[in-house]
């Protein structure tokens, strides 16, 4: 059974992700996506948040991985998002504003 993560979006919406390694197999299918690590707590600590057409071509060749591991990242999250470009843009926004991931901050 895979772990899954809650992350809530300034707006209070919550998120269902599920938690993975870089590794993993993904499939062609639309989604945003998080780098994260665990802080001393075992609270997941989210570095970047983004959105994808295909979370197989996304993150099978993502350049910011290699900048996501120099933030200390262990895991990708991903949330299947089949609703759109603008939901995905929606929902991508929300966490980013309510959440403050750091490397969004240096791509934007």
């Amino acid at each position: 059974m895979s772990d899954h993560v809650e992350l809530r979006g300034l707006s209070g919406t919550a998120y269902d992700y599920e938690v993975a390694t870089i590794d993993t197999s993904w499939n062609g299918v639309a989604g945003n996506y998080a780098f994260a690590k665990r802080d001393n707590l075992g609270d997941w600590r989210v570095l970047f948040v983004g959105e994808t057409g295909s979370l197989r071509d996304c993150l099978a060749h993502s350049a910011l991985w290699d900048q996501a591991k120099a933030f200390g990242g262990t895991h990708v999250l991903a949330h299947l998002n089949v609703d759109g470009v603008q939901a995905r843009h929606f929902e991508e926004h929300d966490l980013v504003v309510g959440l403050s991931p750091p490397m969004n901050a240096l791509h934007h």
